[in-house]
Parts: structure tokens; C-alpha cells; sequence
């Protein structure tokens, strides 16, 4: 990958294998540092169906966590509109996690049980660019309440108020895990 241009023919022979092989990593869901690579290069439309729709736009909010601390066994991120955090299992020092809202809290769990937030050593960068808008995979159902948050937090932000904003505020309502005044204020509007 890294020489395709020094060996063009051989890369054109390998490109559509290369392909095939990327498209069923992205049903299968899987990220490592190798097929970010591969996803980097590789995503395109024709890669967008129903089976991967809904782990491509997640990549979009992939961050990749590196835990300095060897006694992190998971990660907690808490969104301010759910009650229940989202906890990802760390094994080794690295991994990809989701993350849909800047507002949110990270924090760990480590092997003695405890909860630490600013004692733990680490580092979080993005992996994609955060998608302009979500309108590329709206017309696949991707039933997700963290892209919900995502998508009512975008909308707010840029004052969008249309038929199809008031859809997403109302699939907000549907999950019960919200928060009471998160629930109050999109009611509200």
C-alpha cells in the first residue's frame, strides 16, 4: 500500500482482493490500526450498504485511546443525556472507541475496581474526520441512540429546524435512559 505508486502494476492486481477484504472487515466490525489504514484509503459509496452502514458512520466518531496505566481494564464515557454510562473493555493499552458528543466524560475502571478520571494517564485522538452532516447514510435505518445524540446536538448547533429534525427529536423521546431535563428541553424544542 504504502509503495503503490513505485509498483502500480502489481498494486492494480491486488487492489480489488484488497477491497473485497476491506469490505468484509467493515461488516464484520472490526478496527486495528492496519485497517484504519485500509479504511483510509478504501471507503467509498460503493462500500456503504445495508450490512455496513451503520459501523461506517460510527468510524466517523472513532477515537483511538492509548491507556498509559497498565492497571485500566475498561473505559466509561458518559454522555450528559443518557443516565447510563457506555463502558468499552481495554485489553492491552490501546483501543477504539466511539465517542459522539465533545461534551461528554471519559473516566476508567481499573483492576482493583476503583473509578479514576484524572489520575489515569492517556491519550485520545481522532481517527476520521467527524461527518459534515449524516444525510450519506439516511437512507439506511441505522437505529443507533448515540448517533440520536449526535444528530439532535448537530442540529441544534446549526439551527436546523425541519420536518426531519422534529423525527429525530422524537426517536430521542423513545429511549427511556435519558436524562429528566435533557428530556424537559427536547420536548421543549
Amino acid at each position: 500500500m504504502y509503495n503503490k505508486e513505485q509498483y502500480k502494476d502489481v498494486y492494480e492486481s491486488y487492489e480489488h482482493i484488497i477491497e473485497l477484504y476491506v469490505y468484509e472487515q467493515l461488516k464484520q466490525e472490526r478496527i486495528d490500526e492496519y485497517l484504519v489504514y485500509l479504511y483510509r484509503e478504501f471507503i467509498k459509496p460503493q462500500l456503504v450498504k445495508e450490512d455496513t452502514a451503520a459501523f461506517i458512520a460510527r468510524l466517523k466518531f472513532m477515537y483511538h485511546i492509548t491507556c498509559f496505566d497498565g492497571d485500566v481494564k475498561a473505559i466509561i464515557v458518559k454522555y450528559g443525556e443518557l443516565k447510563e454510562p457506555v463502558i468499552y473493555e481495554l485489553t492491552g493499552k490501546d483501543t477504539y472507541i466511539p465517542v459522539y458528543t465533545k461534551d461528554c466524560s471519559i473516566a476508567f475502571i481499573c483492576e482493583d475496581g476503583c473509578r479514576r478520571r484524572n489520575t489515569v494517564g492517556y491519550e485520545l485522538e481522532k481517527v476520521f474526520d467527524e461527518p459534515e452532516d449524516m444525510s450519506d447514510y439516511e437512507r439506511f435505518n441505522i437505529d443507533d441512540k448515540y448517533m440520536l445524540i449526535y444528530k439532535a446536538s448537530y442540529y441544534r448547533r446549526k439551527r436546523i429546524y425541519k420536518i426531519y429534525t422534529l423525527d429525530i427529536y422524537k426517536k430521542h423521546l423513545k429511549y427511556r435512559t435519558y436524562q429528566k431535563n435533557i428530556r424537559k428541553n427536547l420536548i421543549r424544542g
